[in-house]
């Protein structure tokens, strides 16, 4: 492996991990469904600038978002605002 590839590695998972630290924080002011739109808005505008748009129909993609993510991310912030351990939720 390159010292490049490893570093990649290295960023993508300390990203990842500080991402939960920044959710805890951030649940402290602003309720959980709102956080989790935020942070895929977040996400979405540099997508929407730079992916090609997908060939399956809207319809498909939205139910995926919406149950795959909103859901998901919806249920995993409110069980961190209700007390859920930062490095619970990581995993």
């Amino acid at each position: 492996m390159k010292p490049s590839h490893l570093a990649a590695a290295l960023l993508m998972v300390t990203i990842w991990g500080f991402n939960f630290v920044v959710i805890r924080w951030g649940l402290d002011n602003v309720p959980p469904m709102t956080l989790t739109f935020f942070r895929f808005a977040l996400a979405a505008f540099p997508a929407v600038l730079f992916v090609r748009r997908p060939q399956p129909s809207w319809r498909l993609v939205t139910g995926y978002w919406l149950f795959a993510f909103t859901i998901q991310f919806g249920l995993l912030f409110g069980g961190m605002q209700a007390g859920m351990p930062t490095g619970l939720a990581s995993l």
